[in-house]
This record gives C-alpha cells, structure tokens and sequence, in this order.
C-alpha cells in the first residue's frame, strides 16, 4: 500500500509541476515591447518636459525611441529608449 501512495505522489508533483502554457518555457514572451506612448510617458516621467516627437530607429543593431523633449528651463533634449526593456537605450 506505501509503494502505491508513493506512486500516486510522485505523480501529482510531476503533473503539478508542468507548465500551464507553452509560455512558461519562453520567459522573454512575458515581457512585451513598450510602444512609442509607454516610452514617451517615461521620459516624462524623468524630465518632467514636454515631448516634441517620438521616431523609432535603430542604433547598435536595437530599435530604440528617439525622444525629443521640451525641457522645463527651455532646452530641447533628445532622450533614447529601449524597445523592448523601456530602459535607456544606445
């Protein structure tokens, strides 16, 4: 009787520990793209300026956002972001 509860165990630790999506394997699926407004919104939230304009390009072979931003005391300051971890970028 104890081989046929250890066999039942070891089987609902392996079930229960499957994946419930095939995602689950693909952690970099969870983390999305930001998109032109997330990276505007986070300049903003840095600089506490004005966006002028939000262009996306590529720079060492990674497609960041190219911020153009209003500074409070007047400046215009060019800010990059990362596409796909919405850090600084290149």
């Amino acid at each position: 009787m104890r081989f046929k509860n250890h066999i039942v165990s070891v089987f609902l630790l392996l079930v229960c520990s499957l994946p419930l999506s095939t995602h689950a394997w693909e952690p970099h699926v969870l983390l999305a793209d930001i998109g032109p407004s997330e990276a505007a919104a986070r300049v903003v939230q840095k600089t506490g300026g004005k966006v002028l304009r939000v262009t996306l390009e590529e720079r060492d072979g990674r497609e960041v956002y190219r911020v153009k931003v209003l500074l409070p005391e007047g400046r215009i300051k060019t800010v990059f972001v990362d596409k796909d971890s919405g850090g600084k970028g290149g």
